[in-house]
């Protein structure tokens, strides 16, 4: 429609005409729908017919009244069904036919909101046949809602008083996007990226207290609608700065409650997938998303403008062409943007930061208790910026377990105080939860022994026990020993060699230990073997894979989907467990007194006796 408007701006008689309809659902001739579904639609016309051939029921109950009303809905489709918009299109597509075959001009209908492009006495005609012929489908305009879209002169003054209309007006927003002059859409853009930084700043005070929640809001929420208005608006990628400037700077400020270098601020708009954080980055989509959408809808505006018939395979793939092409490039982009901030960084830190894509699905999932996907502030905070190898701050000066200075690397490795175990178990505890849900309870066992007594030769070999035990995992009728193992990638004996190098010794080692043993006793072994970031090491990868296999088949749920919420879930544990590392105390508590066992309760309660 804006290009309509583009071509035909220096006419002082022509314009857009929106039209609005009088409860245009609900008025629907439900007859004339149900005929044009089954002449139309026949593949669809049996449910559609089941749907509305009876009259639904409204009851409304008074307090203080014992019978209710009952209303009943004779016409119309049923607002919130998913059926309703396809009947209400094929309802009104005869009449739609009717209009083109007796007037001239571009019509624009999308659901109950119609619209026409061209002069003024084609428009007068055409609202004239819309009124003449729309009763008798269930369709009444309103022309005092109407609003016509023009020069603002004495023709279009006159007939907006012909015809009762609204007003007139130089420019208005239509299905989602600005139409009208120059003036009118600079103007439109300017007051959206007012509003859109508003919305930030309101953002700032919040983030500071619950910043795993907003950063959820403005990746699956915010991103998301400016990205639809982008689409529909064109807008001058160097206005967006400013809101740029805000999201890598108090913004980014506020939810990491300190202030990071430049290289973080650099990789958080790229998305997570590839190592960033996916913040709004809107200079890059205001580029790419309108032209992205100019050319999936090409076919779809020829079709309209031309009075063409639409070809739905063509419009189809020309969409998936136009999503396709703008995927690849953005996806080259980023990586190039990726390569550029770790150029130049000391070998730790890029070592860090490289693993990053491989680590974020955690970003990607919707903060819910219910889930165990919760993060507080610290963990979320300390998992960010561990993530992109800077230091958390407020680290206490000394480690409270043996006295030695706190630093990153010592945290997480200092086993004094049993926060390693703990950690440990955090991720033991999720997978065996996973398990139970995969698998029946009772086919999950923790800390199975991995020989029994009669089997060793020595005492230790009867303590030796895996973590998770999975009754019919691998195969029916077999256990499956699952051992796992977390481990630090950057301390001094593992930063020499690769990433993958390391948990691939890591497994060999648990392998050689204790896979022939659990093969003695008819049993499968696992070593789950991930780094204290969330990377899994391969083994532990095909065991997270044939556990979701068997959840989407018993939720009969897509593969996808439940495998981002498996790793999510995993990926969130070990990071509880990492910060629990940095942030918990290794002071041990000790029992005072010497009732320890309960031996000495008999002598206490004798004593209280007298």
């Amino acid at each position: 429609m804006q290009e309509l408007f583009e071509e035909n701006k220096n006419e002082e008689d022509w314009g857009i005409l929106l039209v609005d309809a009088a409860n245009g659902f609900n008025a629907l001739n439900r007859k004339a729908m149900l005929w044009n579904v089954r002449h139309l639609w026949p593949r669809g016309a049996r449910f559609t017919f089941n749907c509305y051939k009876y009259w639904p029921q409204l009851v409304l109950q008074r307090s203080g009244e014992k019978l209710p009303y009952i209303l009943h809905s004779k016409e119309g489709v049923t607002q919130g069904d998913p059926l309703s918009m396809y009947a209400y299109a094929l309802a009104l597509l005869p009449l739609v036919k009717k209009l083109e075959e007796r007037t001239a001009g571009v019509q624009v209908w999308y659901a109950d909101d119609s619209g026409i492009a061209d002069n003024l006495p084609n428009i007068q005609k055409w609202l004239d046949e819309l009124c003449s012929l729309g009763p008798g489908y269930g369709y009444f305009p309103e022309p005092e809602k109407c609003i016509l879209v023009s020069s603002i002169n004495p023709r279009t003054e006159e007939f907006k008083e012909k015809n009762n209309l609204k007003k007139v007006v130089t420019g208005y927003r239509y299905l989602g996007g600005p139409i009208g002059t120059q003036e009118y859409m600079e103007n439109y853009c300017q007051d959206k990226l007012a509003d859109w930084k508003k919305e930030l700043e309101t953002f700032v005070p919040i983030a500071r207290l619950v910043p795993h929640e907003v950063y959820t809001a403005i990746t699956k929420s915010l991103k998301h609608r400016w990205t639809f208005n982008l689409r529909a608006t064109q807008v001058d990628p160097e206005k967006c700065k400013e809101i740029d400037e805000f999201i890598t700077g108090p913004l980014l400020d506020a939810l990491l409650r300190t202030k990071v270098d430049d290289t973080t601020r650099n990789l958080s708009n790229i998305r997570a997938k590839n190592g960033g954080l996916g913040l709004p980055h809107l200079r890059t989509t205001a580029e790419t998303q309108y032209k992205t959408s100019k050319l999936a809808t090409e076919h779809l505006i020829e079709s309209i403008v031309r009075r063409k018939e639409l070809c739905s395979a063509t419009h189809y793939r020309k969409g998936s062409e136009a999503r396709k092409n703008n995927n690849l490039h953005t996806e080259e982009q980023e990586k190039l943007r990726f390569q550029e901030a770790v150029k130049g960084l000391p070998n730790t830190r890029k070592r860090i930061i490289e693993r990053a894509p491989l680590t974020g699905i955690w970003l990607s999932q919707y903060p819910a208790t219910d889930n165990g996907n919760v993060l507080s502030p610290e963990e979320f905070r300390d998992s960010i910026l561990t993530r992109y190898g800077e230091t958390p701050e407020n680290l206490q000066p000394h480690c409270d377990g043996c006295g030695k200075k706190s630093t990153l690397d010592h945290l997480l490795t200092c086993k004094t105080g049993g926060l390693v175990h703990q950690a440990h178990d955090e991720l033991r505890d999720e997978l065996a939860t996973l398990a139970k849900q995969a698998y029946l309870p009772s086919a999950v066992q923790l800390e199975p022994p991995i020989r029994n007594n009669s089997d060793s030769t020595t005492e230790n070999y009867s303590q030796e026990r895996g973590d998770i035990g999975i009754r019919g995992f691998w195969t029916k009728q077999f256990d499956c020993i699952v051992d796992i193992r977390i481990t630090y990638p950057e301390s001094n004996s593992n930063r020499n060699s690769t990433v993958e190098k390391l948990i691939e010794k890591q497994e060999k080692e648990k392998k050689s230990k204790y896979l022939q043993p659990c093969l003695e006793r008819r049993r499968h072994f696992t070593p789950f073997i991930a780094t204290t970031d969330g990377m899994l090491g391969k083994e532990a990868k095909k065991f997270v894979a044939r556990l979701v296999d068997r959840l989407a088949g018993k939720w009969m749920s897509p593969y996808s989907q439940v495998m981002a919420y498996v790793r999510g879930r995993i990926s969130m544990a070990i990071l509880r467990g990492t910060s629990r590392r940095i942030r918990g105390t290794r002071t041990p508590f000790r029992l005072k007194g010497y009732c320890e066992d309960g031996a000495g309760i008999d002598l206490f309660a004798h004593r209280s006796e007298h």
